[in-house]
């Protein structure tokens, strides 16, 4: 709301509007989904035994035999440590698939504390100041714009007066006129000649 619609000293733009001028003629490459899903995977290197089988976490896998008395590099989703996971030779090739074989443990004792872990720093350091509600309030301005002020709206046809006219108080000029007190609606007005008024 207020950055990226702040025109840049140096650029001499927005950052909003030089962002949307180096897109123009080109689309973003995107990525597959199951690309992406490997980049957020987790890995671990493994002693593969004798029978061809490696623990992970208190679960055994069954990999391919050829690989048995070898060390592999084993890619996991810490979420689903009952999926199959990805073996690689220590070279980074290839080499299979580990099949689940005893599943003693779901979920990598650290996946479940992983995001308070990525967020102490933002718990323990607080600024006092609540960011979110200033960008919301600056929000509302922007889309509400200034308040009218109808203390400034003036008759344009009559120009704006340039001292206040004085009024009579009621006693002035009143001649032979009493105050009356009318203590049911408690309202002053001037009795006389029958030009005063209530």
């Amino acid at each position: 709301m207020v950055y990226h619609h702040t025109v840049h000293s140096t650029t001499g733009q927005s950052p909003l509007a030089r962002w949307e001028a180096s897109w123009e003629h080109r689309t973003p490459v995107r990525k597959p989904l199951e690309e992406i899903r490997e980049a957020f995977l987790w890995s671990e290197t493994r002693q593969v035994t004798k029978t061809a089988t490696i623990s992970l976490h208190s679960n055994t896998y069954q990999v391919d035999p050829v690989l048995a008395g070898t060390r592999v590099e084993v890619v996991y989703d810490p979420f689903d440590l009952g999926a199959d996971i990805t073996v690689n030779s220590h070279l980074g090739v290839p080499a299979g698939i580990g099949t689940a074989l005893d599943i003693r443990r779901h979920v990598h004792p650290k996946a479940v504390n992983a995001a308070k872990d990525a967020d102490q720093a933002a718990v323990n350091v607080t600024s006092g100041i609540n960011y979110l509600d200033l960008i919301a309030t600056r929000h509302i301005q922007s889309l509400t714009g200034t308040p009218i002020s109808f203390a400034d709206i003036q008759n344009m046809n009559q120009p704006a007066p340039t001292t206040a006219p004085r009024l009579p108080a009621p006693w002035e000029g009143a001649g032979d006129m009493e105050p009356l007190w009318n203590t049911d609606d408690q309202t002053i007005g001037i009795a006389g000649n029958g030009e005063g008024t209530r």
